[in-house]
């Protein structure tokens, strides 16, 4: 909201006549600015200064007349020239989510992490603070110094599969600007079964059925309908197998 925005030209500009060709707005309100020069030699740079702090949240618009005229000649820009941008809002939670296009019934897959999303930059060891999940214990990254800002963060720990949570942002926090999260935040997220998986106890190598154990074993996971089949293979059944 206390932006000041420089402007650069290819030939020197009076600060008269950026202020008549130069449009200002916030959320479609124009708004008044005065030009300051760094330098005050330099009449290609100069910097606009809103006379009011611009509105949170909201879309500006800098528009430079197509009639703009240099200090060097008669000849105007000749076209419109227009910059947007928008000013930071409020510190928020954005979102929670998670890894849910490939599981079974479109819940969050267990064996990936959960992000939590923030509208503003806050310090990393704050967020550490202030973010719970309900009975488990959080892995952070530990790429991120606790001084770095961070705008979202993926949450590792030991999720388990067919269980629900409660991810929780806590108040104090505060953003970059200065700004404090307002309310506490909390959602419920779910997670998904695993897929049917099943895996014989073996790569490679041979078998030896010993007495009173004459199955390799099998792990299995969420395969209800499982089935086990043996036979017995000749010598030339193995060869056709391996130049299979």
């Amino acid at each position: 909201p206390d932006s000041h925005i420089e402007v650069r030209f290819n030939q020197p500009i009076s600060d008269a006549e950026i202020l008549r060709a130069g449009h200002l707005e916030a959320s479609g309100q124009a708004i008044p600015f005065d030009v300051k020069r760094d330098d005050a030699q330099n009449l290609k740079q100069a910097t606009l200064v809103p006379r009011a702090l611009l509105p949170l949240d909201a879309p500006v618009r800098l528009t430079i007349d197509a009639s703009l005229k240099g200090a060097e000649g008669p000849l105007p820009m000749g076209q419109e020239d227009a910059y947007a941008f928008r000013t930071y809002g409020p510190l928020a939670v954005e979102g929670v989510t998670c890894n849910d296009s490939m599981t079974p019934h479109g819940k969050c897959d267990p064996t990936s992490g959960v992000t939590v999303s923030l509208t503003n930059p806050v310090k990393f060891k704050d967020l550490k603070k202030a973010i719970s999940v309900d009975g488990l214990k959080l892995a952070w990254p530990s790429y991120y110094s606790d001084d770095e800002t961070v705008s979202s963060i993926t949450l590792g720990a030991r999720f388990a599969a067919a269980h629900g949570y409660a991810v929780h942002v806590s108040t104090p926090l505060k953003d970059v600007h200065g700004q404090s999260l307002d309310r506490a935040f909390s959602k419920s997220i779910k997670f998904d079964d695993y897929w049917p998986l099943a895996q014989i106890g073996m790569s490679d190598g041979v078998f030896e059925a010993k007495t009173g154990n004459k199955q390799p074993t099998v792990a299995s996971v969420n395969a209800n309908d499982l089935q086990i089949v043996t036979a017995r293979l000749s010598e030339d059944d193995v060869l056709e197998l391996e130049n299979d």
